[in-house]
C-alpha cells in the first residue's frame, strides 16, 4: 500500500500533502490513460466549425454532434479509469488494462449518478436564478446580490457533500442512488475539512494555470497561424499531466480519509 494514503484520520494540510505525493508517485502509471483522455477532451474543439457561438450551434451536423457525444463518453470512461488506476496504484497493485475494464463496467452507473448529482445541484441553482431574474426586473438589486451569494454558498455546500460520488461508484463500487447517499453520509460534518483540502490544492492549480496561460500567450504571439493547435497542445498537456491525475489523487485520499473516520476500512467491502 502506498504510504501517501492516510493510515489514520489526518488534517487538511496533511491530506493535501498526501494527495500531492500520491499524484507524483502514480503519474507514470496514470499517463497511458490520462493522455488519451485529454486527447478525447480536445476532439470537440476540432469538430466544431469556426465562428460565433450561435453559428457553431446551427452549423453542427448530426454526424458532428454524434462524434462530439462519443468523444465526451470516451473522455468520461478514461477519466474514471484514471481515478481507478490511481487508487489501484496506491493499493500496490493493478494495471492499466484492469482499470480500463473496471471503468467501462462502471460507466452506466456513473452516468446515472452524475445525472442525479446534476439535478441535486442544478435544481436549487435554477430556483435561485429565477428569483434573481425576478428581483432584477423589479429593481431589487440588493436582493439580487443576496440571492447570488446564497446560491454560491448552497452550490459550494452541495458540491462538497457530493464530492465522493465518483469514488463511491468506481472504487466501492456502489449504484447511482447508493453512491449519492454514501457521499452525503461520509461528508456530513466535514465541509470545512474537505474545503480546506481542496483550497490548498486550488492554490497549486492557480499557479499552474498562470504558467500555462503565459506559455500559451507566448506561443500564440510566436506562431499566430498555429494558435488553435498550440493552445490545444497546452490543454492536452495540462489536463493529462496535471489536472486529471492530481484530481484523482485528491479524491482518492479524501475518500480514504473519510472512510477511516467512519470506521469503514477501504478494501473490506
Amino acid at each position: 500500500m502506498d504510504s501517501s494514503l492516510p493510515q489514520q484520520p489526518a488534517g487538511a494540510w496533511a491530506l493535501a500533502s498526501a494527495a500531492a505525493r500520491l499524484y507524483t508517485a502514480a503519474l507514470p502509471a496514470v499517463l497511458p490513460i490520462a493522455i488519451p483522455a485529454a486527447l478525447a477532451a480536445t476532439i470537440p474543439e476540432f469538430l466544431q466549425p469556426g465562428g460565433e457561438a450561435d453559428e457553431v450551434v446551427t452549423a453542427l451536423t448530426p454526424g458532428t454532434a454524434l462524434a462530439t457525444l462519443a468523444a465526451f463518453v470516451v473522455y468520461g470512461w478514461l477519466a474514471v479509469a484514471v481515478q481507478h488506476r490511481v487508487h489501484s496504484y496506491a493499493q500496490g497493485g493493478g494495471s492499466t488494462a484492469e482499470s480500463l475494464r473496471a471503468a467501462l463496467g462502471r460507466l452506466l452507473p456513473l452516468i446515472g449518478a452524475s445525472l442525479l448529482a446534476g439535478i441535486a445541484v442544478g435544481a436549487p441553482f435554477g430556483v435561485a436564478a429565477g428569483i434573481g431574474v425576478w428581483a432584477w426586473q423589479g429593481g431589487s438589486y440588493s436582493l439580487v446580490v443576496s440571492v447570488v451569494l446564497a446560491a454560491l454558498v448552497a452550490l459550494s455546500w452541495i458540491s462538497v457533500r457530493l464530492a465522493l460520488v465518483t469514488a463511491e461508484v468506481v472504487l466501492r463500487p456502489a449504484g447511482p442512488v447508493a453512491s449519492l447517499r454514501s457521499s452525503w453520509r461520509l461528508t456530513r460534518g466535514f465541509f470545512w475539512h474537505i474545503g480546506m483540502v481542496y483550497g490548498v490544492l486550488l492554490l497549486m492549480m492557480i499557479a499552474v494555470f498562470l504558467v500555462a496561460g503565459i506559455v500559451t500567450a507566448v506561443l500564440t504571439v510566436l506562431a499566430p497561424a498555429l494558435a488553435v493547435f498550440l493552445s490545444s497542445i497546452v490543454s492536452v498537456v495540462l489536463l493529462s499531466v496535471f489536472l486529471l491525475p492530481l484530481g484523482a489523487a485528491v479524491v482518492v485520499v479524501v475518500w480514504y480519509d473519510l472512510r477511516l473516520r467512519a470506521g469503514e476500512l477501504p478494501g473490506t467491502d
